[in-house]
């Protein structure tokens, strides 16, 4: 029943979907994974409240399944039910304080809502555990960015780049950070990085930006094209 449900929901028949995973609850109401579906389902449906409700109703159970509680806290996030969310994660990290995904998921909680001190902590935790996670390097040059401590920014990010010098994310925010501080500095890493990064989204976004900022419309419009062609739905 729940994969039937599944099925229904992404075939758009939700009705049918709903009933599904109601029936796979009545042989057991607390089993997770049809939980999520429905609250799921519910917002697809445009029944927020319905679908908060379900989603308590999982932060609640006493679960040991870190799985599936890392993926309801992802949810809640998404949904921006972001109070909830956060207390899944710290709840996650009580029971498993090296968990990474908890650690990663809370630390972006906090940076999107400007708590960079909270964040800057998570992310060097998470380096202490794992100090090859590339996610942390690249979130902690983008907060730095952000704070205007462009020389910390950079020293993280290029750190991250040494161990892993083909990495897109973290050559997009060495040039997100040199266009905000240093255009011509930008101008030289582009020369350098641009055909190694030219498939990549993220790095033609910035590749984008940089070219408004500097004047060069054509080269912008053109890029752009690019961005459109490799990907149609990304958002500049």
């Amino acid at each position: 029943m729940n994969e039937y449900g599944e099925l229904l929901m992404r075939k758009g028949d939700y009705t049918a979907a709903e009933d599904m995973f109601k029936r796979a609850l009545e042989v057991d109401d607390k089993h997770i994974p049809v939980l999520i579906k429905l609250g799921k389902l519910f917002m697809k449906k445009g029944e927020r409240n319905k679908a908060y409700e379900i989603f308590k109703q999982i932060a609640h159970l006493d679960s040991q399944d870190i799985k599936y509680m890392s993926k309801l806290g992802e949810i809640l996030m998404r949904y921006k039910f972001d109070e909830d969310a956060e207390n899944v994660f710290i709840n996650i990290l009580k029971a498993s304080p090296s968990d990474i995904i908890a650690l990663n998921s809370l630390a972006k909680l906090y940076g999107k809502r400007k708590e960079y001190d909270r964040a800057i902590e998570l992310h060097n935790r998470i380096l202490q555990i794992c100090p090859g996670d590339i996610r942390s390097f690249d979130a902690l040059g983008n907060i730095y960015i952000k704070l205007g401590n462009f020389q910390k920014a950079e020293q993280i990010l290029q750190e991250g780049v040494s161990l892993d010098k083909n990495n897109s994310y973290l050559n997009a925010s060495l040039l997100r950070l040199y266009r905000q501080n240093n255009l011509e500095k930008a101008e030289s890493f582009l020369k350098v990085n641009y055909v190694k990064h030219s498939h990549d989204v993220y790095f033609l976004r910035e590749c984008y930006n940089y070219f408004l900022d500097s004047g060069q419309n054509d080269k912008a419009q053109q890029t752009k094209k690019d961005i459109g062609r490799f990907n149609p739905k990304f958002r500049l």
